[in-house]
């Protein structure tokens, strides 16, 4: 058995200032946020998407949760978020 001859040449990588995965993405927009007794709600959406996203965050546990809901539900939602949780 013999040794396979290897060369090894520099690789140089040069920044390209636009990242594809994160710039084509349209930002998200914060509609409404609100905190109460160590729990942060945040209702998000994104231009051309029909539905909106609710985050909550539990400052007590450190869980953090969202939920797709559609826009027709969008302050429902943001209102009583454990109850599209489930």
């Amino acid at each position: 058995m013999t040794t396979p001859n290897t060369t090894e040449r520099p690789l140089h990588l040069a920044a390209t200032g636009h990242d594809s995965f994160v710039d084509d993405l349209d930002p998200v927009h914060e509609l409404d946020a609100r905190s109460a007794n160590g729990l942060e709600v945040a209702l998000l959406w994104r231009r051309g998407d029909p539905g909106v996203t609710v985050r909550v965050d539990d400052l007590h546990t450190g869980v953090r949760f969202e939920l797709a809901v559609p826009g027709a539900d969008a302050l429902d939602a943001f209102q009583h978020p454990f109850a599209y949780a489930g």
